[in-house]
């Protein structure tokens, strides 16, 4: 870094229980496997995602022995293994259960083959995780103070895999194969050395040399040559003798140095160990209790660590301290007290040496600041001139001093000489106008050296520096382009040296030879009067390769080719305003907005917010953005400014992915379950919560943790002030959430959490409950089915039974009666002849019954009931009856058809329908030729009983009952018969049916 000639440490963030720690007071930090940061403190234990703190608060049996935490370690599994005031216990994160395993308090260590060490006062034990018992190893120490405690401190292991230990009396190294221990300690004679034995924290740095801080006696150093430890004492003019209490060590760089921070009892102390020497160690900068915002709010400082991102966290009596080394490129440089108040306008560099020297402009003066130390002191002004320094708008650097505007005139200054020349009458020779009135504002240098300034609604005046002549644009109020009575908001000079100046919605070029213009008129193409105000007036900027910018409070656009073409936004306009812009050297923008400072990319698609990085919480004080010669971009405020570089910047980083921490349902919690690949089921019934972590403690605050719900949710949503999101009664189904993490500059993480879980349905919408309802409904339709087919069975044999008692009982009586009457004719026909009328109608009647029997017989009877049983029947009684006759039959009937069933309603009325018409031919019709069609239409049973015989009239059709009889019976089984006659062309019946 070079913003500073010193070693240093700007910025640090707090936080207390305001932010969510259980307790402020400090005592261990951890950064696990998983990237959560778990803190100890004096009452709980602490984990923290980088949004929000999460405390475990129950002691006893499933919880912590104690409240009062001593220290944090973690084994190869993820286990984490906790020092309490009660004893040592196990915390699973898959379950966040604990487990106790030793009931005497003290600090727990975890070795490189993941074994567990705790000390319990003058003892250290091992613990056996396979049978849970604890071998213990008692140290000796041989104190001649025998009053003083006689305390284990600390455990380490190094890069060489040895095991140490601090202690109350010296440091120990404890061979683990031969269970022997060796004593680093200085004699106490006269009680010298006492404070130096009382070791605590031991470090290794990256050269591998083996540091440990001392209860008062300073710094340990491991000379291996020697195999002894050296004693450095620190020492500052404004410490006391607080700075020797070390209780913790760890290392990094600042300014290509390796430096030592040390968390003492009067703050975080910076050593230089390639400056330490003779028994001395060298402090760069101790951070230390006071008012700012950049130092620690408490002096007791227990413990620091580093994280996987580099960031250092410090645990004090007052909380918990972070320090991003990425955001040690902002200085802020204050003005001496006296001056605290006084808002900063201007920051000049200094036009004969800029690099070294800057001056400061307030209404109440100048300051002067040395670019190397930050030393700052007030500028002697000339009196005389005081209010026209004082109350400067616009300057530019020469070479032998500045030409300024100011709120009362116009002039020359070098501070060098104090010569100033006070021109404003130049411009405003009018000795009736007071001098304060006389209000000029933007200003440049031609090629030609003169200064062209803008005077209040007076157009613009171009001022020769050697023979003083002033000349006006425009010139005579006449001019067809006047800029008379108008305020000119921008003007600056192009890389081709022409002046470009902005008014209202109106640009010029002017030539700055001839003085000619060329106009620009209505370059903002807008018909809303809202967003022309919001667009007119913009500033103008010619970039580092020439390019025309123009600025407005909502835009930024290119001027080229007479065109506009909007940079930023793509469309529309933006939400915020836009005040001030310039570049560093490696073309980035850097740009002021009433929400703070951004830094933006060459093509205006990035934009990184600075303000949360350098404590700029409001921009209300801050008048532009400067940037000097040696890239440097100065942001002056009230009493302060705020001075980086732009190469030290640090280049936005991709964040850490999304850690799913849990998922909540109605009965069930699921801990990390894409860590354990644990499969997540929820009621339909039930909702979730899923709880989501972004472990990124670099610039924290301004990463944005984004979620999707596929399937459910439209598009990415932002989780804002929390860390869980909740669905109630999703539909039955699977889901996948996906959820990642966007830093300030819209870098996304490289991969997004995944969850995919799965909504049990309602039990009637289940596979095995719908499979059910199907096996009970075709159990039901089996059972149906099996009843109508035993019914059906229980019908035919019914029907065969009354066929066979018909046919055997009914039937033999009816031949019985036909056989007596006959026998009694015969004998009674010569004695009683008036009987033979009477027995031959008996005789005929009982065999016409015994006809109509048969047929009821065959009709009842189930073998008959396809239609090939009813064509056979109707083809014999139409053959017996025709050749009776004489008469020809026709008979057609389709093999087809034989198998088709017909119930014995249908068969039974289709053949007493057929009996009647063929009965009627053979009577009436006098034909030769009889013709009878049984055949299969369109899925209906059709029957046709034709003749050639004489036919009939229409309304003997209408009047005779056996027709009437046919008509009825087709109706009876859902038919239709119709018949057709003419006389002298025959009689046709047709008959047509469904067959089911």
């Amino acid at each position: 870094m070079s913003i500073a000639a010193q070693t240093g440490i700007e910025k640090i963030e707090r936080y207390t229980i305001v932010n969510g720690l259980s307790n402020n007071n400090i005592t261990s930090i951890l950064q696990d496997k998983r990237g959560f940061l778990w803190i100890g403190t004096e009452w709980g234990l602490n984990r923290y995602d980088g949004r929000i703190f999460k405390q475990y608060l129950n002691d006893g049996s499933d919880g912590l022995p104690s409240l009062s935490i001593y220290n944090i370690a973690e084994d190869k599994e993820g286990i984490l293994w906790v020092g309490t005031g009660d004893g040592i216990c196990s915390f699973n994160p898959f379950t966040e259960k604990f487990t106790h395993y030793s009931s005497s308090g003290g600090k727990v260590f975890i070795d490189k083959e993941n074994n567990i060490w705790f000390n319990s006062a003058t003892e250290f034990c091992l613990l056996n995780r396979s049978t849970n018992k604890i071998e213990k190893f008692p140290l000796t120490f041989q104190k001649k103070e025998t009053k003083s405690n006689n305390y284990i401190l600390s455990f380490f292991e190094d890069s060489k895999n040895r095991f140490w230990i601090g202690t109350s009396f010296g440091v120990k190294l404890f061979d683990r194969k031969t269970k022997t221990t060796t004593s680093y300690h200085y004699p106490e004679e006269g009680n010298v050395h006492l404070v130096a034995n009382n070791c605590l924290g031991i470090f290794e740095d990256y050269e591998g040399i083996i540091w440990t801080g001392t209860w008062g006696g300073g710094l340990l150093k491991l000379n291996e040559r020697e195999n002894k430890f050296e004693n450095f004492k620190l020492s500052y003019p404004t410490a006391n003798d607080g700075v020797n209490t070390i209780f913790s060590l760890n290392e990094t760089q600042l300014n290509d140095e390796r430096v030592l921070l040390a968390t003492t009892r009067v703050g975080l102390v910076l050593i230089n160990p390639a400056k330490s020497k003779h028994g001395e160690a060298l402090i760069e900068q101790i951070i230390k209790d006071g008012k700012q915002e950049n130092e620690f709010l408490s002096k007791y400082l227990s413990e620091i660590y580093k994280d996987k991102s580099g960031c250092f966290w410090i645990g004090s009596s007052s909380g918990l301290h972070k320090i991003d080394l990425q955001q040690q490129a902002f200085k802020w440089i204050s003005l001496p007290v006296v001056a605290e108040n006084n808002r900063i306008f201007h920051v000049v560099e200094d036009f004969e040496q800029p690099q070294k020297k800057m001056y400061l402009t307030t209404q109440q003066g100048w300051w002067k600041m040395d670019v190397a130390t930050f030393a700052i002191e007030p500028h002697k002004m000339p009196a005389l001139h005081a209010g026209l320094l004082n109350n400067l708008n616009r300057y530019i650097i020469t070479k032998a001093g500045y030409w300024f505007t100011s709120e009362q005139g116009f002039g020359f200054y070098n501070p060098v000489t104090q010569e100033v020349k006070d021109l404003t009458r130049l411009i405003e020779p009018d000795p009736n106008k007071p001098i304060r009135n006389v209000r000029t504002g933007r200003i440049v240098e031609d090629d030609y050296g003169k200064i062209w300034l803008t005077y209040f609604r007076s157009g613009i005046k171009i001022i020769d520096p050697i023979s003083f002549k002033v000349t006006s644009l425009p010139g005579q109020p006449t001019d067809k382009e006047t800029l008379n009575g108008k305020t000119i908001y921008d003007f600056k000079k192009a890389p081709d040296g022409s002046i470009w100046v902005s008014v209202d919605s109106m640009l010029y070029q002017i030539n700055q030879q001839n003085l000619s213009f060329k106009t620009y008129l209505n370059f903002m193409p807008t018909t809303n009067k809202q967003a022309t105000k919001e667009l007119v007036q913009p500033r103008i900027f010619f970039d580092n390769k020439g390019k025309m910018l123009l600025i407005t409070t909502r835009s930024i656009l290119e001027f080229s080719n007479q065109k506009l073409f909007q940079l930023y936004p793509e469309n529309g306009l933006t939400n915020m305003l836009i005040e001030k812009l310039t570049q560093d050297n490696q073309g980035n923008y850097w740009v002021q907005t009433n929400n703070g400072f951004y830094k933006v990319s060459n093509d205006f698609k990035q934009w990184i917010n600075f303000t949360n990085k350098t404590g700029l919480d409001g921009m209300a004080d801050v008048l532009e953005i400067s940037h000097t010669s040696s890239n440097h971009l100065i942001v002056p405020s009230k009493g302060r400014l705020l001075y980086f570089n732009a190469d030290d910047v640090p280049v936005s980083k991709q964040p850490i992915p999304i850690v799913i921490t849990s998922v909540k349902t109605k009965d069930t919690t699921y801990y990390f379950p894409t860590l354990q690949s644990t499969s997540v089921n929820i009621s339909y019934t039930s909702g979730i919560e899923i709880e989501l972590s972004a472990t990124s403690f670099s610039n924290e605050k301004e990463n944005k943790i984004l979620y999707k719900l596929e399937g459910w949710d439209d598009g990415w949503k932002e989780l804002v002030n929390a860390s869980t999101i909740r669905y109630e009664q999703l539909p039955s189904g699977s889901y996948t959430l996906l959820a990642k993490a966007v830093n300030n500059a819209g870098i996304e993480s490289k991969e997004n959490a995944t969850l995919v879980f799965f909504v049990t349905p309602a039990f009637w919408k289940t596979w095995w409950f719908i499979l059910l309802c199907l096996v009970v409904v075709v159990a039901g339709i089996y059972t149906l089915y099996r009843y109508r087919l035993n019914q059906i069975v229980k019908e035919e044999r019914l029907r065969s039974k009354i066929a066979t008692d018909l046919h055997d009982d009914i039937g033999s009586t009816l031949s019985s009666i036909s056989f007596y009457s006959e026998t009694i004719r015969q004998q009674t026909s010569e004695q009683l002849p008036q009987l033979t009328p009477l027995l031959n109608r008996m005789g005929e009647s009982s065999r016409e019954m015994v006809g109509n029997m048969s047929d009821i017989v065959w009709a009842i009877n189930p073998t008959n009931d396809d239609i090939k049983h009813l064509a056979t029947r109707i083809q014999t009684h139409a053959a017996t009856l025709c050749s009776l006759k004489n008469i020809q039959l026709q008979f057609e009937c389709n093999e087809e058809m034989y198998s088709l069933k017909l119930s014995m309603e249908r068969r039974q009325n289709i053949f007493l329908l057929f009996k009647e018409a063929i009965n009627n031919a053979l009577k009436y019709a006098e034909c030769s030729i009889i013709t009878v069609q049984l055949s299969k239409q369109k899925e209906q049973f059709f029957l046709l009983v034709k003749d050639n015989g004489i036919g009939f009239e229409k309304d003997i059709v209408e009047d005779g009952n056996g027709l009437i009889n046919m008509q009825k019976r087709a109706k009876d089984i859902g038919g239709i018969c119709s018949i057709t006659s003419k006389q002298g062309n025959g009689t046709s019946v047709e008959f047509t049916c469904s067959i089911t």
